[in-house]
């Protein structure tokens, strides 16, 4: 009989505001890399804010969208030149962020690297998220299903009360809730960590 587990959670691409929202409420989690990666699913993608609005980064599956192979056995996809666009959307998109020269660097190597496979490269990021806002989370892998039900925040229709912050084209359009969380560090920097909590 599969259950909810409260700290077992997908390990996603950055991960979304609510995913991190939920995730500081947690000293110890479980990622679980074990099962295929779902149609809609923040595991290959991220939602920026750029001077054109909202904008969907994702990464081409090895094998297609399709695939029922198992997410961390899915291999790191060098065909594509995706690492290249994603990051220099990120740079458009934040270059006049507050605290965009603090992180940019970092990330620049993190995207240089090549991984084997998907799963290394989210974990990376996470890691280093986890770093950067000096969270004392400590985690583990699932590489075998135990059929947990993992929550899947691409899809999930919850509504929360985003608290606004500042955002790089607040000029331009009325504040973009529930983004990538590295569109709150790239705005509020280490005051990341109080928003979330």
């Amino acid at each position: 009989m599969t259950h909810f587990q409260e700290n077992i959670f997908e390990l996603p691409y950055s991960g979304s505001v609510s995913f991190w929202i939920d995730l500081v409420k947690h000293q110890d989690v479980v990622f679980d890399v074990s099962k295929s990666i779902p149609k809609k699913s923040f595991q290959n993608r991220m939602h920026i804010a750029t001077a054109n609005g909202f904008l969907n980064l994702s990464i081409p599956l090895s094998g297609g969208r399709d695939s029922k192979i198992a997410y961390h056995q899915i291999e790191w996809n060098q065909i594509e030149n995706w690492k290249t666009k994603h990051l220099n959307a990120l740079k458009c998109a934040y270059a006049k962020g507050p605290f965009f020269e603090y992180y940019i660097d970092e990330l620049e190597v993190i995207y240089a690297k090549d991984y084997l496979f998907l799963y290394e490269f989210n974990l990376n990021l996470v890691e280093w998220i986890l770093k950067k806002m000096q969270l004392n989370i400590s985690f583990e892998l699932h590489f075998e299903n135990h059929q947990e039900i993992t929550k899947n925040y691409f899809l999930d229709k919850e509504e929360k009360n985003f608290e606004i912050y500042p955002q790089v084209f607040r000029n331009k359009y009325d504040f973009i809730s529930n983004l990538s969380i590295l569109d709150l560090l790239f705005n509020c920097g280490k005051r990341s960590v109080d928003y979330l909590k």
